[in-house]
Order: structure tokens, then sequence, then C-alpha cells
């Protein structure tokens, strides 16, 4: 997914829904899967010049391990 299908997947759901701004993100791996809430959103991988942002990542925690 890029960020243009999740923008419009966003409108779609507010057009179905009306306002969602305080809809919660969460993830799953899969349908089964448990649930974990997404609290972070960062810059994650940048293409070969280093400066083009190539990837975003949603984190469930954001302390380094």
């Amino acid at each position: 997914m890029n960020i243009k299908q999740l923008k419009n997947y966003i409108q779609n759901l507010e057009n179905e829904h009306g306002n969602i701004d305080d809809v919660t993100i969460n993830f799953r791996w899969s349908q089964d899967s448990d649930v974990h809430v997404c609290h972070f959103v960062e810059e994650d991988l940048y293409k070969e010049d280093n400066k083009t942002l190539d990837t975003i990542c949603f984190l469930t925690d954001n302390e380094e391990s």
C-alpha cells in the first residue's frame, strides 16, 4: 500500500461513516491475530539518494531495543 491508497481509503471511510478523526488505528498480522494499537507513525526508509522518503512505519511502541 502507498500513501495515496491510504488517503483514498480514509476518504472513502469518511464519506461512508462521517467524521472519523477520533477512530483508533489498530494493526493485525492476519484476521485471526491479536490487535495491536498503533501509537506512532515514523519515517522508515529512504531511496538511494538518502533524501527522498520511500517508506513510513506504523509503530505500537517507539522504544529502541
